[in-house]
């Protein structure tokens, strides 16, 4: 069995170099894209375990591309980790209300807690799926 995939949406050159760094360390197979654009044709094609997705991307944002993921029938039960500087409550009800499955605020320092976050989700998943 290869690598679990992650497919990552983020157009900081910066932050999506030390996230990916990060979750191939930790064993990940990681699949980056630069904006919104395709991320639901790659999900549909490579049907990652999870996907990690930036809000304020160009051309169309994170929060469009997570509306389109849970409404899409190939697309809708793979797990959704929102990654965005934006702490606004509100949009983290919003986004959750749209069927994230976490939310996670980049602050200069958290991005070590990412992969914590994400292998638990990863492993929580997988217990759901096979009950």
């Amino acid at each position: 069995m290869g690598k679990i995939k992650i497919v990552y949406a983020e157009d900081s050159k910066y932050i999506s170099h030390v996230v990916k760094k990060n979750l191939e360390n930790a064993g990940y197979e990681v699949i980056h894209l630069e904006n919104g654009l395709n991320v639901l044709e790659i999900v549909k094609e490579l049907k990652p375990a999870l996907v990690l997705l930036d809000n304020m991307m160009p051309m169309k944002d994170g929060f469009t591309v997570l509306k389109e993921l849970k409404s899409n029938e190939q697309t809708k039960d793979i797990p959704v980790i929102f990654f965005t500087t934006e702490s606004d409550k509100l949009k983290i009800i919003e986004s959750i209300g749209v069927g994230a499955n976490d939310y996670f605020v980049k602050e200069p320092g958290t991005i070590g807690d990412l992969v914590p976050r994400i292998n638990k989700l990863i492993q929580k998943i997988n217990s759901i799926q096979k009950l």
